[in-house]
């Protein structure tokens, strides 16, 4: 009797302390800001006498991926200062010609390593490392036309880079030619949780709509 009697107090123990985690990870959750779908239309910072002003902070969120009320995630995330979070990261758009002053405040744990913010096409190994509660600022010309992409690594105690918590630290980055009015749509790909689940502009297929 007194070993079932241990056991049944053990198990209690541990299922009191699963409900109290559970229950803090929950408030934990509540307490983060909803990561918004950015549909990539709008580009994001202030574009005046050919100079692009940005500024840009890394904090972490919470993301829907399928619908609004199923799983919900915590990410690190990319916000225009002042504004929602949002995935994917805010949109980059400039004509040929535009000098880009950026302003990026990490506010998450980790050291992240912020690639593609640089004159394209440029160098891959031109990269910024931003260490927690840093603000780093950076400017450059926008260079060619093209289309690119920003992003960041911030791999959490070991995980593989761009697979969980930096996952949708990513955005578009394009250079329109001079004169030209774009009249086109962006989307942007990236995974969460695995390679098989893929996000377009913030969401999974089939929950992803367009107007």
């Amino acid at each position: 009797m007194r070993n079932i009697f241990s056991s049944r107090r053990t198990q209690l123990l541990l299922t009191a302390l699963f409900c109290s985690t559970a229950f803090a990870l929950a408030a934990r959750a509540e307490t983060l800001p909803t990561v918004t779908i950015n549909d990539n239309r709008p580009p994001a910072g202030t574009l005046a006498g050919g100079v692009l002003k940005l500024n840009l902070e890394m904090r972490e969120g919470i993301c829907h991926p399928l619908e609004e009320n199923g799983d919900a995630i915590k990410i690190f995330a990319f916000a225009e200062s002042g504004k929602p979070l949002s995935a994917p990261a805010p949109l980059l758009r400039v004509p040929e010609g535009t000098r880009i002053e950026l302003t990026v405040k990490s506010m998450i744990n980790v050291p992240a390593t912020l690639h593609g913010m640089h004159e394209r096409p440029g160098s891959a190994k031109d990269v910024a490392v931003i260490e927690p509660g840093e603000t780093k600022q950076i400017s450059f010309l926008a260079g060619k036309p093209g289309t690119y992409s920003y992003w960041v690594g911030a791999p959490v105690d070991g995980a593989p880079v761009r697979r969980l918590m930096d996952s949708q630290l990513a955005g578009a980055f394009v250079v329109d030619p001079p004169g030209t009015k774009p009249d086109d749509r962006i989307f942007i790909l990236t995974r969460w949780n695995g390679p098989l689940r893929t996000m377009i502009n913030g969401k999974s297929w089939p929950f992803r709509s367009e107007e």
